[in-house]
């Protein structure tokens, strides 16, 4: 299967380059046990255990990410009775009414420590030392942590002080009765080829389960959205998030907006480039379904630009599948082109046939179904063209063409 994935057009020469639209499939196993880091160039970089940890602390200096495992594992509660100074006398009456601490789920940088932050120089778990560049902690944080058919286990915490320049993060926690309490100075820089590193506060040790940092672009995971929260409700969703750094955006291509990768509006780090939009749930069949519409372009570490666009998703084994498609390799010409989602294809739904009308004289058409699999190549030199689908499968297809400086994508329904 190949793929004619941009053209430059002069008077006498149309250039092209060939690409393959592969089809992967991503597995976070039963219960979604794993969070699975994902490499675009090499597949699956490193599988993790997604509830042997509770809290996680960023590698890098000058960031002060504190962040809660708050899926299923950790309830994060910040102390109303009092300050960190109140450590020996920590009172939870009224606990029930406290609210609740989550994870930013669209910024990286914003874990659920850093709730309640009123801006520099308070952080929301510390404050910061304009001289020394260290944070030291004003508060105490109830933790919730989940114990299987067990009562949950409570704990008291602190953030002592993060000594900025060796990343080191010294904090105190114990039994809410003050007993088992333990100190750590855990020295996050020593694990700065990643972007965050984790702890149990069971099993009292560091967990190191992240994958280097250049390692991958992708996690399929599971995180509580924000949006609802703002809802005042609390939903659970299972996607995919994209590295810090990790430049994209989504495309519906059957609402008609043209986009440019040159707009920095669109095509940008939000964690959730990607999410878990691109399917829904029936309550009726209990199962999931793929939206057919919506495709994904990101920029992986080694800056190629790929397009993607999922096909199923079962649950109960937490299986992603997905085709994955290089666009542009590395310091191609993609910032110069334009995306623009319709393209005049009539009749729809196709019965035997369809034709495409093309705005330049030369261009290139393409059909996928699906699965990935291309049934359709054609370069014409005319500014239209009639395809004959009479030995095509009833269903959906993806129609693409490149005509000029434009690449088109828009669905075909074939009966």
């Amino acid at each position: 299967m190949k793929k004619l994935y941009y053209f430059i057009f002069t008077a006498i020469l149309v250039a092209f380059s060939a690409q393959a639209q592969d089809a992967k499939t991503v597995t976070m196993g039963a219960g979604y046990a794993n969070d699975v880091f994902y490499s675009l160039e090499d597949g699956v970089a490193m599988e993790a255990p997604r509830n042997n940890w509770h809290i996680g602390f960023t590698t890098q200096m000058f960031d002060f990410t504190i962040f809660t495992n708050d899926v299923g594992v950790v309830k994060l509660k910040q102390y109303a009775s009092g300050n960190i100074n109140d450590w020996a006398t920590v009172d939870t009456t009224g606990y029930s009414t406290w609210p609740l601490l989550y994870n930013n789920d669209s910024v990286w940088e914003e874990g659920s420590f850093s709730r309640g932050a009123s801006g520099h120089p308070d952080y929301g778990w510390g404050i910061y030392n304009n001289v020394t560049h260290d944070l030291t902690g004003d508060s105490i944080y109830i933790i919730e942590i989940a114990n299987g058919d067990e009562a949950s286990i409570f704990k008291k915490l602190k953030i002592d002080k993060l000594l900025s320049m060796s990343v080191t993060f010294n904090f105190t926690y114990a039994d809410l009765d003050g007993s088992n309490e333990q100190v750590v100075s855990l020295v996050a820089k020593n694990y700065a080829t990643k972007n965050y590193v984790y702890y149990s506060l069971t099993n009292n040790e560091i967990v190191d389960r992240e994958a280097a940092s250049d390692s991958w672009d992708m996690l399929f995971t599971r995180w509580i959205s924000s949006y609802y929260l703002e809802q005042d409700a609390t939903q659970t969703i299972t996607g995919v998030q994209t590295n810090l750094g990790t430049k994209g955006w989504a495309v519906n291509f059957e609402l008609g907006a043209e986009v440019s990768a040159a707009d920095t509006t669109l095509f940008n780090e939000s964690r959730l480039n990607i999410g878990g939009d691109w399917k829904k749930f029936s309550m009726a069949t209990f199962t999931y379904s793929v939206v057919d519409t919506v495709v994904y372009y990101a920029r992986s570490q080694a800056d190629k630009l790929y397009e993607l666009k999922f096909t199923a998703f079962d649950y109960t084994t937490g299986t992603f599948e997905f085709t994955q498609e290089l666009i542009e390799e590395a310091g191609g010409v993609w910032n110069n082109e334009v995306i623009n989602t319709k393209l005049k294809v009539y009749p729809q739904p196709a019965k035997g046939s369809f034709t495409i009308a093309l705005p330049a004289n030369q261009s290139a058409v393409e059909v996928y179904n699906l699965a990935g699999q291309q049934v359709f190549s054609q370069v014409t030199s005319g500014n239209k063209l009639q395809v004959s689908t009479s030995n095509w499968n009833s269903g959906i297809y993806v129609l693409k063409a490149v005509s000029g400086n434009t690449l088109y994508s828009q669905k075909l329904i074939v009966e």
